[in-house]
């Protein structure tokens, strides 16, 4: 079974650890993600804790908050950059999984857009970086697109990734 998979009662963390679902609800958690590319480099982060492996910035999209205001908020939080979704773009990639994430049994639409930074510069104090909170960043990069390979990457990442490795080799 896959990280990202359920089977019937069974849902999967993101450390990979199982955890079978007896009479909990399951809650819905959409989550928006962004790509912001630059000279064939995109913007990465690493988190403290979880898997061992960079991620693309964002996250769970909060009670009443559109996906352009959840990519805006979450991609401040993770990486100190202000960056808004590129308006009239499809999503990069669009999926949904079922997961365990903090004791919850969690069913999540997932958006990868396109963003785009509004500053150039990089607010460093806005980075969520407590130590004490597993779901913060340990790093922020900006990765060549040829140098990021599928065991680097979280997986629910990596066909969103794929895809814009290959529109940049087309390009």
């Amino acid at each position: 079974m896959a990280w990202n998979e359920s089977r019937g009662n069974v849902f999967r963390d993101f450390k990979g650890v199982d955890h079978i679902r007896t009479h909990e609800p399951v809650r819905d958690r959409p989550s928006a993600y962004a790509v912001v590319q630059r000279d064939h480099r995109i913007l990465i982060v690493y988190p403290q804790k979880g898997l061992p492996c960079w991620e693309i910035p964002g996250g769970g999209i909060e009670e009443g908050e559109s996906l352009e205001e959840a990519v805006t908020r979450e991609f401040m939080e993770e990486t100190g950059y202000a960056v808004r979704r590129i308006a009239g773009r499809e999503p990069v990639h669009f999926t949904e999984q079922n997961f365990h994430y903090f004791d919850q049994f969690c069913n999540s639409v997932i958006s990868v857009v396109h963003g785009e930074l509004i500053h150039e510069i990089q607010d460093e104090s806005k980075i969520n970086s407590s130590p004490d909170d597993p779901n913060e960043i340990a790093r922020v990069e900006w990765m060549l697109l040829a140098d990021i390979t599928e065991d680097m990457v979280h997986p629910i990442h990596w066909p969103a990734i794929r895809k814009i490795r290959a529109d940049d080799e087309g390009d």
